[in-house]
């Protein structure tokens, strides 16, 4: 039954003659805020929040009232953070939302939606990190409303995990993906962009082949699969022996083990899809035609020189083949060997286990278990990185006008996609009817070449990167010198204030630098964030000391320095000599 918002206390207004709220559940009432004293009630709730927050979310289950958010306290909160509140009413937030909060307010966000990608996308919309947030609940909330607070914690624990992976990404492969961006675009190669197979796909059917543990089920049947065909690198040598020859071969991690996986099939005639930041020695070695896109994580299109879309890779091979396959117009998508699960406690399917790493990927293995709901009936376990690709499926399927067929058979369940065995889907009229599609040798037959850097840009970059260098070089000097008065007894305040301008003048061409190009933006990612948010911190927070900003701005710029002078040497080892 839907809740009915009623006001509490005597004829709706508590001692101190505020109005109250509780829930009609029945005959009962349940109480949402005091009965008795909403004042004090609401000055408990304002001591609890942290005063001292910067750049941080405040996550509070529980609107009640609202009027605790112009309490002068919150409004100073709220001047360095910003403010979630999820109401579990639509009464209550559509009340508050129609007659006390602006709406240009973009400091407060009020939900009431449903717990799930909805929210999620509210919490990614707030700039919600794994480490910026602090939760509350207001009231009596978490009593009344216990299946909705759980269903948040939950929501936002999936969201986190989400988040998790994703800065660990950045934070472990950034520097890798940046080099590696460097050895594939700035040495002269020339690739087919991926802006060509644009709809060239449509009405075909796509599968794409995981190595996931239910693959074993469905390996002696792909043959029997009319349409196009992609693989990832752990299963193209096993679809080969198979005796079926892939249409696409997909391989968008940079690091060393992802040319592990394909070492044995360097000279395939498969058509390689790969983005800017993919693995350089696959790029380099691999004998087929190169399609290049760019990377979802860098936003730029026009990166460099030209444009490049940039296609999302979500955060597996199987995420951005998806993408490729929704990009093409495939329809419909069928997935097999998509686990996205440990199932029968293995991570892969046994023909796949690659012995040069597998090893110690099972060592390294993670250890943390969320559950889901499973391609069968009940749950089952995966890790935080597993679910993060799932929910990435789960978010790109609402959002593609393409049919999702999901025959893999085990392992964790997709919403969105249908769930059909495999050998049902081979004896259906759409793999019946792809067969009287016109099957191509190659489905990139006649498309040449046609991105590459050119000069003029690769020397835009140099450039760029030498500039970094000096500006970097520069702003050490002066944190040191800077830290170096401030604690001197006698501080020449002049001076003090002549480094703090000439910093304050390098901070602005160092983000200058940073936006203007993706490539620097992207290799300084974790480094930027900080730096942002540092500048930011210092312009806003008095209490912070002369000592402390001197400190910081040493530390920083040490660390930023010596990570410039690091890719100017990368940059110069691909570009010659002329660039020494």
């Amino acid at each position: 039954m839907e809740a009915i918002i009623q006001k509490n206390g005597i004829d709706g207004v508590s001692i101190d003659e505020k109005e109250s709220l509780s829930v009609k559940r029945g005959e009962c009432f349940l109480s949402l805020t005091s009965k008795y004293n909403i004042e004090k009630e609401e000055q408990r709730f304002i001591q609890k929040l942290d005063r001292d927050g910067y750049d941080q979310v405040y996550l509070v289950f529980g609107l009640g009232r609202g009027e605790w958010i112009y309490d002068s306290v919150v409004q100073d909160i709220l001047a360095k953070n910003r403010l979630l509140i999820i109401e579990p009413s639509n009464q209550v937030a559509q009340g508050f939302l129609e007659n006390h909060l602006e709406e240009n307010d973009d400091r407060v966000t009020v939900y009431s939606g449903p717990m799930d990608n909805s929210l999620a996308n509210v919490l990614h919309t707030m700039r919600v990190g794994h480490n910026n947030y602090r939760l509350y609940i207001y009231g009596n909330y978490g009593y009344v409303y216990q299946d909705a607070y759980k269903a948040w914690l939950e929501c936002l624990k999936k969201y986190i995990h989400h988040i998790m992976t994703y800065v660990n990404t950045v934070k472990k492969h950034n520097e890798i993906f940046s080099k590696n961006m460097v050895k594939n675009v700035l040495t002269g190669r020339k690739y087919i962009s991926i802006n060509q197979l644009k709809g060239k796909g449509k009405g075909v059917p796509a599968l794409i082949v995981s190595a996931g543990p239910s693959l074993d089920k469905q390996l002696p049947f792909i043959q029997q699969f009319n349409g196009l065909i992609f693989s990832g690198g752990r299963t193209l040598k096993l679809l080969l022996d198979q005796g079926v020859s892939p249409d696409f071969l997909v391989s968008v991690d940079g690091n060393h083990t992802a040319y592990l996986l394909v070492e044995s099939c360097l000279d395939a005639a498969v058509p390689l899809i790969t983005s800017v930041v993919s693995s350089d020695e696959i790029i380099e070695q691999y004998k087929g035609d190169k399609i290049l896109m760019n990377y979802s994580g860098i936003s730029d299109a026009t990166l460099l020189g030209k444009p490049l879309e940039s296609l999302d890779n979500g955060g597996s091979v199987a995420n951005a083949t998806f993408s490729i396959a929704n990009y093409m117009a495939c329809d419909p998508i069928v997935f097999v060997g998509q686990d996205l699960a440990h199932t029968d406690n293995k991570h892969h399917s046994e023909h796949t286990m690659n012995k040069k790493f597998d090893t110690e990927l099972t060592k390294s293995r993670e250890v943390r278990t969320i559950k889901v709901e499973g391609y069968y009936e009940g749950a089952v376990s995966t890790t935080p990185t597993l679910h993060s690709f799932l929910t990435w499926f789960e978010s790109a399927i609402e959002n593609s006008p393409c049919r999702v067929i999901n025959c893999t058979e085990g392992g964790a369940k997709i919403r969105g996609a249908e769930q059909m065995p495999f050998i049902t889907y081979l004896q259906s009229e759409i793999n019946t009817n792809a067969a009287k599609l016109e099957k191509k040798d190659c489905w990139i037959e006649g498309y040449c070449p046609d991105f590459y850097v050119e000069e003029e840009v690769k020397e835009e970059i140099w450039n760029m990167v030498k500039n970094a260098v000096e500006l970097l070089f520069q702003s050490k000097r002066w944190a040191a010198s800077l830290e170096k008065y401030y604690r001197n007894k006698n501080k020449n305040m002049s001076k003090i204030n002549r480094l703090l301008q000439q910093l304050d003048e390098n901070d602005k061409k160092v983000i200058e630098l940073g936006e203007h190009r993706g490539l620097l933006r992207y290799y300084f990612a974790d480094a930027f964030l900080d730096f942002n948010r540092y500048i930011k911190q210092r312009s806003l927070d008095e209490a912070m000391t002369m000592e402390q900003i001197a400190t910081s701005n040493r530390q920083f710029y040490e660390s930023l320095y010596d990570k410039a002078v690091t890719f100017e040497e990368t940059i110069r080892k691909v570009l010659g000599d002329s660039h020494a």
